[in-house]
């Protein structure tokens, strides 16, 4: 009993966990739960809290002086501060600034990084689900001629060698299904993984919409890539801090400064001190520090320019793949599925009547599987070409968004 109560239990715990999930639930979970963008979003907020402290003093330095009281020239305490040259301290505040907005834009990065990885990975199961669901299909068609070809071993109008046949088709197909099960448990293992679920949750459906809405041309895609790729964004913002570290290695030419305040023993003698440092050694320290930051600089600009081509490039090649997957669906829709759906019942039907041999029949099965696998995978193809797309860009790239099917 305890044994039957507790495969019970296992097979209603194992039901539970299997949900359909629709995109938009997918995105919003990956938003709220997906660790990397978490730490992306915390290392922005450990970054922006570095501003106030780059313009912020040093602590003041107190010292005591027991001993002093043995000598009424010797000062009791002393308590100084440094002050840095006034301009120092805004630049070094603009500094940790531009670091703070480029964290920000590596966050949204972040973001649209791991959206992007669910839309793909969405789709994948999508593709498994579908898959699994044609190759059904097809068995249950290839069941109604492997009746047949026994009907017609029956009646002795063909031999042993049809039905023989079917029953190989028959397990191809089993291979297949095997396949796609093992591929749809990977991409819902891997969409766990993404939207922070537990590992034991079986996501058993997914759907996209067969139709893309009006997408921006390729001239606007360039544009709002420069003006919204979060990975431009910060490069940009690191180009900024590059410049203010370059000004601020040329202000330490200049003087820092000391205020110290000696108390003595002897009330009457208490005293004020200022000083300043002496840059007298620029030629090994300030010199070098200025060709560093120049250095850093032009390495900024290089990087950035790098990745704005590899933005471009990445916009034309996502864009042509998505304009010719349209295409294909297109052509699948109206002329290849249809005629190998009508090309398949006809075969299946002059089979039957023994107008056509076995081998004939089974061709048109395997076109009608190996269209419709096809079809499915550019279908899936274009969804990642699009999801790619919108992250390369930094924006959605369609004027009317696709609908999700729940």
């Amino acid at each position: 009993m305890k044994k039957l109560f507790f495969s019970v239990a296992f097979i209603f715990l194992s039901c539970a966990w299997a949900e359909a999930i629709t995109l938009e639930e997918a995105l919003s979970d990956a938003l709220a739960k997906n660790p990397a963008i978490k730490s992306a979003k915390f290392k922005y907020e450990s970054v922006k809290a570095k501003v106030p402290q780059s313009m912020s003093l040093n602590d003041p330095w107190f010292t005591y002086k027991p001993d002093a009281e043995m000598d009424m020239r010797e000062p009791a305490f002393e308590i100084t501060q440094e002050i840095p040259f006034p301009t120092k301290l805004f630049s070094r505040g603009k500094v940790a600034e531009s670091e703070a907005k480029g964290a920000y834009e590596e966050y949204l990065e972040k973001e649209k990084v791991v959206l992007a990885e669910v839309k793909t990975t969405y789709a994948e199961l999508y593709l498994a689900c579908k898959m699994i669901e044609v190759n059904k299909e097809v068995k249950e068609l290839l069941g109604q001629a492997a009746d047949s070809a026994t009907k017609q071993y029956s009646v002795g109008k063909t031999g042993q060698s049809d039905a023989l046949k079917a029953q190989v088709e028959l397990a191809k197909v089993d291979g297949n299904l095997i396949t796609w099960e093992q591929k749809k448990s990977s991409a819902s293992a891997k969409l766990n993984y993404l939207l922070d679920y537990p590992q034991g949750n079986q996501i058993s459906e997914a759907e996209v919409s067969r139709d893309a809405g009006l997408v921006k041309p390729l001239d606007e895609l360039y544009v709002s890539a420069k003006e919204s790729r979060s990975e431009l964004r910060a490069m940009r913002h690191m180009i900024d801090k590059a410049k203010g570290s370059l000004n601020l290695a040329g202000q330490e030419y200049l003087p820092d400064f000391m205020v110290g305040y000696e108390r003595m023993f002897d009330a009457g003698e208490d005293m004020w001190m200022v000083g300043a440092t002496v840059p007298v050694w620029f030629f090994m320290k300030q010199n070098y520090g200025l060709k560093e930051m120049r250095a850093d600089l032009a390495m900024a600009e290089n990087e950035y320019k790098s990745a704005e081509n590899m933005v471009m490039f990445e916009i034309k090649d996502f864009y042509s793949q998505m304009d010719a997957d349209k295409k294909l669906k297109d052509l699948y829709e109206t002329s290849l599925l249809p005629q190998a759906d009508q090309s398949f019942k006809a075969s299946l039907t002059a089979y039957e009547s023994g107008q056509t041999d076995f081998l004939g029949l089974l061709d048109s099965e395997r076109m009608l599987l190996e269209t419709k696998m096809q079809y499915y995978e550019i279908l899936v193809h274009l969804e990642i070409a699009i999801a790619e797309l919108e992250k390369t860009v930094g924006i959605e790239v369609e004027k009317c968004k696709r609908k999700v099917l729940s």
